[in-house]
C-alpha cells in the first residue's frame, strides 16, 4: 500500500522518524591521534524553519560540536541537489524524498568510512537539499563528491569546496555565535 502524504504530514513523519532513529550515542567525542581513529558521536538535532514563506527541515550533527574550529577540519564541502519539481512550499514530493535519501546514504558511505569528512548538517527546503561536511582531505573529498554526479542519475549534483577555519557555516546552521 502506497501512502500519499501532503507536505505537512510528510514533515511530521520525517521529524518523528528522526527523533526515533536518532538515539544519541552516549560515548563522548574522541579527537585524539590520527583522524582515521577519531570518534564523533552520531547525535543530531532536527528543527523546522520558515524563510521567506518557504519551509526548511534542518538536521545538524550535534556530535560534531566537539570538533568546532579543529584545524584538521578547516575545509567545508557543500553538496547541493536541486529538486526536480518542488512544491509551492519548496519541498520535494515523497518519491523524490526517497531518491534524495539514497543520495544521502551514498554520501555517508563514501565519506565517513575513514573519517575523510564528517557530516555537519543537511538542509532540505527552498527547492534543494544541501549536505554540509567538514573535511581533512579536501581534494579527495572533492573528487568523491563529483563522482556522485554519476550515481545520482535523476538529479543534478553541485559541489563546492571552500576554506572555513572558523566553522562559520556550521555555527550559522546551529544558530551559535
Amino acid at each position: 500500500m502506497l501512502w500519499k502524504l501532503n507536505d505537512s504530514s510528510l514533515w511530521k513523519v520525517l521529524i518523528l522518524m528522526s527523533l526515533l532513529t536518532g538515539c544519541a550515542d552516549p560515548r563522548p567525542a574522541n579527537l585524539e591521534g590520527p583522524i582515521e581513529g577519531w570518534f564523533i558521536p552520531d547525535r543530531w538535532e532536527v528543527r523546522e524553519e520558515t524563510r521567506e514563506g518557504k519551509r526548511f527541515l534542518i538536521r545538524m550533527s550535534t556530535g560534531l560540536d566537539a570538533a568546532i574550529g579543529n584545524p584538521k577540519l578547516a575545509t567545508l564541502v557543500r553538496i547541493t541537489v536541486p529538486f526536480r519539481k518542488p512544491s509551492e512550499s519548496g519541498m520535494p514530493d515523497s518519491e523524490e524524498y526517497a531518491e534524495l535519501d539514497e543520495i544521502e546514504y551514498k554520501i555517508r558511505d563514501e565519506f565517513q568510512m575513514q573519517n575523510e569528512a564528517f557530516f555537519a548538517g543537511i538542509v532540505t527546503g527552498g527547492g534543494m537539499r544541501e549536505f554540509f561536511l567538514y573535511s581533512a582531505q579536501p581534494e579527495l573529498t572533492r573528487r568523491r563528491a563529483e563522482a556522485l554526479r554519476a550515481l545520482a542519475k535523476q538529479h543534478e549534483v553541485r559541489v563546492s569546496v571552500s576554506e572555513d577555519k572558523s566553522w562559520a557555516t556550521y555555527r550559522s546552521l546551529r544558530n551559535r555565535p
